[in-house]
């Protein structure tokens, strides 16, 4: 199904079941100081924002089967994203283990540590509806519309369809943020596109066309000529002949292959 995006927020979290049982050595905070534009992170345009992703935060860290991980350290990420030309911030949130090897010091990790892979995340995309789409670009696209193809639900998670087999959408109202593509839409952007694909083929017609006449022609020859005159004259005398005579035999073709077309036009078939 092809979808055009609507302004609403959505937060694309990763399913997934944990063990109940130890426990996690420590939890880790560590929220970006700025926004990806640079702002700072308590600023009041984005305090909205800030909030909502440390409430979704310390709703983690009241999850038994999150504190019952054995022998890992969790460190909860996340960042705001830049206003830039789009309708709303956006944000990324990554909640993972870092297993021992990847420890430092009381409550802390080695650098780099995000290079090894989980074995446990949660990752929550906000106001990025595009993670649910199969291309990153518009399938569709014009000054009028623009179209992504949806990733086709899997399963349901307590009402809530589950993408891709660990991927939900969370919004306020429980609408999905975008709405599908009517028929209407899509055949309106098909004629557009084949209005567009056929201006263009004129176009480049009308440009070869004039590429082609006998005064561009003529010209190009006296270019190419006099520039190999000034090289080598005896070798312009040869070049200007066979060019002349490259430029007849293509005219005697054009005009055999115009007489053609005009005949086939002017014969009926019973």
């Amino acid at each position: 199904m092809r979808v055009a995006i609507t302004l609403a927020a959505v937060l694309a979290g990763m399913a997934l079941t944990l063990p109940a049982q130890a426990a996690i050595d420590c939890w880790i905070d560590a929220p970006h100081p700025q926004t990806a534009d640079r702002l700072s992170s308590s600023h009041v345009s984005v305090a909205p924002l800030q909030q909502a992703l440390q409430r979704l935060n310390a709703q983690l860290h009241r999850q038994p089967a999150l504190q019952a991980l054995p022998r890992s350290r969790l460190r909860s990420s996340w960042q705001i994203a830049g206003q830039w030309t789009l309708p709303a911030r956006g944000a990324h949130f990554l909640l993972r283990d870092h297993r021992e090897s990847m420890w430092l010091g009381p409550c802390d990790l080695v650098k780099g540590a995000d290079r090894l892979e989980p074995r446990a995340s949660i990752v929550v995309q906000v106001n990025q509806p595009e993670t649910f789409f199969a291309t990153a670009v518009p399938e569709l696209r014009d000054e009028q519309l623009s179209a992504w193809r949806e990733i086709l639900p899997t399963d349901q998670v307590q009402g809530r369809p589950l993408y891709d087999g660990h991927m939900l959408v969370i919004t306020a109202d429980g609408r999905l943020p975008w709405v599908p593509v009517t028929t209407a839409d899509y055949l309106d952007f098909t004629e557009r596109d084949l209005m567009r694909r056929h201006a263009e083929a004129m176009a480049a017609q009308a440009s070869q066309q004039a590429a082609l006449a006998p005064a561009a022609r003529e010209a190009q020859i006296q270019r190419v000529v006099e520039g190999m005159r000034r090289v080598d004259p005896a070798q312009a005398t040869r070049l200007e002949q066979e060019l002349r005579a490259n430029l007849a035999a293509e005219t005697r073709a054009i005009e055999a292959a115009s007489a053609r077309r005009r005949s086939r036009g002017g014969t009926t078939t019973p």
